[in-house]
């Protein structure tokens, strides 16, 4: 079986799709240098952290730059739900997307009282704290052996 195009021609269409490959990613990651902290990948918190002590449960999330009425914190069942936006300071048509989003779930245990769950944002920082419940008193209890 003949084929109607010869090496040399399969071997330039290769190096022309190599090259063009080459072309984009070089670019890409030129944009990515030049606006990457400000536009591409600005809103990947830095931090979450989750932590326990007696008395709550605590998750604070590094949000530099986000204000506080672009966070939401919302729950369902034992699982907390932490979404916020930002637009991009950078946009000028240079930016892929003006608008960046976050978006967390956390799944508490049993434990979690989760109608007593606080927030607050300070300096970039998210705080949420949910209590715990009380724990329930223990009833010694006599069996009687039959």
């Amino acid at each position: 079986m003949k084929s109607d195009m010869n090496y040399n021609d399969m071997w330039k269409r290769a190096e022309e799709m190599n090259q063009g490959v080459w072309n984009f990613m070089t670019s890409a990651a030129s944009e990515a240098e030049k606006y990457g902290r400000r536009c591409f990948n600005f809103f990947v918190p830095q931090d979450v952290h989750q932590k326990e002590d007696e008395t709550s449960f605590h998750i604070d999330v590094d949000m530099p730059g986000v204000k506080k009425t672009d966070i939401s914190v919302d729950t369902v069942g034992n699982e907390l739900s932490i979404t916020a936006k930002r637009f991009c300071p950078a946009y000028e048509g240079n930016c892929t997307t003006p608008l960046k989003e976050y978006s967390h779930k956390f799944n508490l245990p049993e434990s979690a009282d989760m109608t007593a769950v606080k927030a607050k944002c300070e300096d970039g920082v998210l705080y949420v704290t949910v209590a715990k419940k009380p724990e329930a008193a223990v009833e010694k209890k006599k069996v009687v052996i039959s």
